[in-house]
C-alpha cells in the first residue's frame, strides 16, 4: 500500500499522545482504519435490516442529532456490557 504525507492540526492532548509513540503515523492509520471499518459494519447492518441509507440522509441525521451526553454514553456502555455478559434483559432498569 502506498502512503502519502498529510499535515493536520490536533488538540493538544492528542498531539501529546502521538508524540509519545514511536510511530505516530501507524497509530493514526490504525485508529482511522478501525473507525472506517466500524462505520462500514454499522452501515452494512442497517442496510441488512431494511434501512435506506445514502449520504444525504446520513448527513441530515447527523445535523439533527445532538451529540450524546456523557451520561448517555455511560448508559450505552453499561447496556453494552450487560448484553456482553449474557444477562437476559438489557433494559435501563
Amino acid at each position: 500500500m502506498t502512503s502519502r504525507r498529510v499535515t493536520v492540526s490536533l488538540p493538544e492532548d492528542i498531539a501529546d499522545y502521538l508524540s509519545s509513540k514511536t510511530n505516530a503515523s501507524a497509530e493514526v492509520a490504525a485508529a482511522l482504519g478501525e473507525r472506517m471499518r466500524r462505520g462500514q459494519a454499522t452501515r452494512d447492518a442497517l442496510l441488512a435490516i431494511g434501512f435506506e441509507l445514502d449520504d444525504d440522509r446520513i448527513n441530515r441525521m447527523r445535523a439533527e442529532m445532538p451529540p450524546m451526553s456523557r451520561e448517555a454514553k455511560a448508559e450505552a456502555r453499561r447496556l453494552r456490557d450487560k448484553l456482553r455478559s449474557g444477562e437476559k434483559s438489557a433494559s435501563t432498569a
